[in-house]
């Protein structure tokens, strides 16, 4: 990408936005090709000789921005694209597009059709007249079964007949598993296998069952005089990235950035829901739990990452020359943290027996004497899905470092550099004022770019 980040930091430029949208016509597939300028695709071109429709008016910006102040699912921004209206686009708009990926190109008029940055895909929505000249592309925010529920998988026979099944994902602690069998003998932690049930218990003494691991059934001799319980390592194992992985495997067609999996802790990690719940939960909670992101970027993968102080050393830098006039301006201080309490080894079915009555387990870690050199400093809480108390207290002291001293959050509004940079990526950021003349560290909270402007505007967190 070297070539391309010198040609964005150039002056002589002849910037071109290809959009290329995918679209249905009574079943048969095609791509409507788009551009902002008059461009053909040259002879050796893929595809060759192809002219893109010259009716790109302006719209076009898109964004990921992380949904928590430092962690949580990365939220999509996505503006529609205005368009004049060409035979082609007219046309074209009576074809189906809800759902179709979009891939915008960003480079060169000057350029061969393949030596343009694959910059961002999208998901198109619908394409809809605005007037008697003008359209409108619009597009999804995200992925629309990211807020399915976790399993279509429904009891067929017994009381529960025809309700969705209960997931149990990672090793998760006195679950209430869900009757199966009209006799009451028959229990589901869920929808398939799992990898251990290692306790029963009934009021919270232990009885005797038969456990099926490949079915993610409990066997009682009797229906049980009170609640049931249990404990299980449910599907993936009991690490995020296992579990991610098996919860993304019910996605599908789903690319996954495997290495930034290999970035999460391997402490044991647990959730269960016996009511219907959403892919979305199910990866906000595992993924927050150590203070992390996750989403698709803008090639559409899926990546997970840890937001963490700014540590320095990047070769990344924004320099004046990148930054727009008055481009930088503060947005907020985060305070530190007089201590942090951090709820975990959560206990699904609280109730009143010996050793069971509370929701967690809990571990604190302090800053003493924090308060004397920053008065505003606050207690930090958080519910986390941490199944042990080893891995709790490793995160709770990471939150603590994290917060030991105060952050502040700038808004940066660059030049078109930044199209190649990502969420949770260290840069360098040199300004002439806010203490930043000789440059400061920042690590990227959010991005939203514009290719039409040649303008993105950074969201950063640095120390201080």
């Amino acid at each position: 990408m070297t070539a391309f980040v010198d040609w964005l930091e150039s002056l002589d430029q002849r910037r071109t936005v290809l959009v290329e949208v995918d679209y249905l016509a009574e079943g048969s597939s095609g791509t409507l090709r788009l551009a902002n300028r008059p461009f053909i695709s040259r002879p050796d071109d893929s595809p060759a000789s192809v002219p893109y429709d010259d009716v790109i008016l302006g719209g076009l910006s898109y964004g990921r921005d992380m949904g928590g102040q430092n962690s949580g699912s990365l939220a999509n921004s996505v503006g529609s694209v205005s368009l004049a209206a060409s035979p082609e686009v007219v046309e074209a708009s009576f074809f189906e597009f809800a759902g179709q990926s979009v891939r915008v190109y960003l480079g060169d008029q000057r350029w061969a059709r393949n030596e343009f940055q694959l910059v961002t895909v999208l998901t198109a929505e619908a394409l809809e007249p605005t007037g008697r000249s003008d359209y409108v592309l619009k597009f999804r925010t995200e992925r629309l079964d990211l807020a399915d529920p976790l399993t279509e998988q429904t009891f067929t026979v017994g009381p529960n007949v025809d309700a969705l099944k209960p997931v149990c994902f990672g090793q998760c602690h006195n679950v209430r598993p869900v009757q199966v069998d009209e006799a009451g003998r028959v229990w589901a932690v869920h929808d398939g296998p799992v990898e251990a049930i290692s306790a029963v218990r009934v009021n919270g003494a232990a009885v005797s069952a038969t456990k099926d691991l490949t079915t993610g059934t409990i066997t009682l001799s009797s229906k049980p005089s009170g609640t049931l319980t249990a404990d299980v390592v449910g599907a993936g194992g009991a690490t995020a990235k296992g579990i991610i992985l098996e919860i993304l495997s019910r996605l599908g067609n789903t690319e996954i950035d495997s290495a930034s999996l290999d970035t999460l802790p391997v402490d044991a990690v647990g959730f269960y829901s016996r009511n219907p719940t959403s892919f979305r939960n199910a990866l906000d909670g595992i993924v927050k739990t150590f203070g992390g992101f996750w989403g698709f970027s803008r090639l559409n993968v899926f990546k997970v990452g840890l937001i963490d102080r700014p540590k320095g050393g990047s070769s990344v830098a924004l320099t004046p020359d990148d930054i727009l006039l008055d481009g930088v301006s503060f947005l907020r201080r985060v305070r530190p943290a007089t201590e942090v309490n951090l709820n975990y080894r959560k206990n699904y079915t609280p109730q009143d027996a010996n050793g069971y009555e509370e929701p967690f387990s809990n571990v604190r870690k302090t800053s003493p004497g924090i308060e004397e050199i920053y008065p505003d400093a606050e207690l930090k809480e958080a519910e986390v899905l941490l199944a042990e108390k080893a891995g709790a207290d490793t995160e709770a002291e990471r939150r603590r470092q994290f917060f030991e001293k105060p952050l502040r959050v700038f808004e940066v509004n660059a030049f078109a550099l930044p199209f190649a940079f990502e969420v949770g990526q260290e840069v360098r950021l040199i300004y002439p004022y806010f203490g930043m003349e000789k440059g400061v560290d920042a690590v990227v909270l959010a991005i939203t770019d514009e290719p039409l402007e040649g303008v993105t505007e950074l969201r950063v967190l640095i120390n201080g």
